[in-house]
This record gives structure tokens, C-alpha cells and sequence, in this order.
């Protein structure tokens, strides 16, 4: 070989790499990654979702269990663990791909926020996946929602499940149990990448909403018992909607307690209720 013999594809500089994952579609962007070693850091170093692309439509596979395990489906009321999701472009229904979760991480998908698929684990904890680096980062344990969950230890220390405490009740729950009827909403303010990105949970049946930003080890309510139907994130403020009509909002960006403030006071005269013949 000459003089001038150029490097490998492996060895292309990983600012240029960054650069064409950010030119990719999604399909393309996931392939990516599998190429070797150094495209697949450059992809993790990339960050979330590629901007400004075409949307896609996540939906669980139908069956993703084999014939021989579909009593372990009944019984669970869940998908498996592993399961394999599929994405569909918007603009092209008939394309399609499919990415698969790591084992024990999607016991119940919780909310998409920034790029970000918020998944309760087999433990029912959240997690923040990228399904475009498979970058996963733990939220604070469900046990830190310290109000509402208790844990339940074996004699080995480990969770064995799980008492609503707020519901006074001895009752013990399996692990994967809240995981699905715990979380009602989950909204990210920004990708994690961010100063200090705020997770705000919408959970209990609507009754309560907490928050956490990533790397605190539990949650703060900042809202009982006011039945919360919907949360989105808009230019540095968390809006919440109740049942009863009542928008308040937070706002998340200083040192001390989130600064509350009420947008539309609800008024019940104008609630539309249920007729019941």
C-alpha cells in the first residue's frame, strides 16, 4: 500500500460521524449503530432521537410471545420482558421496523417525551430508553414515591413486592403489579442530555403529581388528591389539567420548591357530568 492509503470506515473522525447519524432517518440511524464499535459510540455520542425527521408511530408487537409460553401471557396481563416493538413511519404506513427492548426494562411503556420512550422495568421502576442509542437511565425506584409504595423484602433483601400505602391496606402486590396501573402519565421537560431535566409524573389513578430530575433517589408531590387528567411541558413550564377542568402549572426552574401557579379555575356548573339512566 501507498503512502496515501486512507484509513478504514471505522476510523472516520467521530465529529463526522455525529454529523451524518444527524442527517439519518430513523430505520437508517439504528443501523447505524450495528456497523462496528466506533459508529456506535458516535451514535451514543450523537444523542436522542435524529432532529427535525419524519414521525413515527410505536405500537407492541401483537404476539410476541411463542405458542408454547402464551399462558405466561395470560397470567401476566403483559408483554414479555424482551419484547420487540414496531415503528411505523407517518407519511409511509407500509414501512416498518422493529426494535427490541433490553430484557427486563419494558414491562409497560409509560410515555414517549424529547426522543425518550419512559418504560416501567420488571421491578416497576421508570426508565428512560433511547431506542436510538439504547441508552437506558434509571429514574428514582418506585419505593421513592414514599407516600403512596412500600416495598416488600425477601428474606435474601430483594423486593418481592409491593403495599399501597396510602390506601392502608396490607395487601402485597407482585413486583410488575404497579408497573401497570401505578403511572398514569410521564413527561420529560427535555431530553437528560439537559441541565437537570425534570421528569413530572401524573400517578394513582390521577390523584397525584410528582417530579424528579434525573439522578435524585425519590420523587416530591407537588399535588394531591385534585384528580389530574393530562400533562405536557411548554417553554419552561409543566401545565396540568384536573377532571374538573382546573389548568395549573409549575414552574420548575429555581433552587427552592417548584412556583405554582393556576391558569383556569374550574368551574363546576360548567363541568359537563355523566347522565346515569
Amino acid at each position: 500500500m501507498g503512502p496515501y492509503a486512507s484509513s478504514g470506515w471505522s476510523d472516520l473522525p467521530i465529529d463526522l460521524l455525529i454529523r451524518i447519524v444527524h442527517l439519518l432517518e430513523l430505520p437508517e440511524a439504528l443501523a447505524f449503530r450495528a456497523v462496528c464499535p466506533s459508529w456506535c459510540s458516535a451514535s451514543a455520542a450523537a444523542g436522542a432521537a435524529p432532529p427535525r425527521r419524519t414521525p413515527w408511530l410505536m405500537s407492541l408487537a401483537d404476539d410476541p410471545l411463542s405458542v408454547g409460553d402464551q399462558h405466561r401471557r395470560v397470567r401476566r396481563g403483559l408483554w414479555d420482558p424482551a419484547a420487540t416493538t414496531e415503528l411505523r413511519n407517518l407519511l409511509d404506513p407500509d414501512r416498518t421496523f422493529q426494535v427490541s427492548f433490553p430484557r427486563g426494562q419494558a414491562v409497560a411503556c409509560c410515555g414517549a417525551s424529547h426522543g425518550w420512550l419512559i418504560m416501567a422495568n420488571e421491578l416497576s421502576d421508570l426508565v428512560l430508553y433511547n431506542p436510538f442509542t439504547a441508552a437506558l437511565i434509571p429514574l428514582p425506584p418506585i419505593t421513592g414515591f414514599s407516600s403512596c409504595i412500600e416495598g416488600v423484602y425477601g428474606d435474601e433483601g430483594k423486593i418481592v413486592g409491593y403495599r399501597y400505602g396510602c390506601y392502608m391496606t396490607e395487601h402485597v402486590h407482585g413486583v410488575q403489579s404497579p408497573g401497570r396501573c401505578f403511572y398514569d402519565k410521564v413527561v420529560l421537560s427535555g431530553p437528560p442530555s439537559t441541565c437537570r431535566a425534570v421528569t413530572l409524573v401524573i400517578h394513582l389513578d390521577g390523584k397525584r403529581l410528582s417530579f424528579a430530575r434525573i439522578g435524585d433517589s425519590h420523587w416530591q408531590q407537588v399535588s394531591v388528591i385534585q384528580r389530574s387528567g393530562d400533562s405536557i411541558y411548554h417553554r419552561g413550564r409543566f401545565y396540568a389539567v384536573t377532571m374538573e377542568g382546573i389548568l395549573k402549572s409549575w414552574d420548575f426552574g429555581g433552587l427552592d420548591k417548584p412556583r405554582k401557579k393556576t391558569v383556569i379555575a374550574g368551574d363546576e356548573r360548567h363541568v359537563r357530568r355523566p347522565c346515569y339512566h
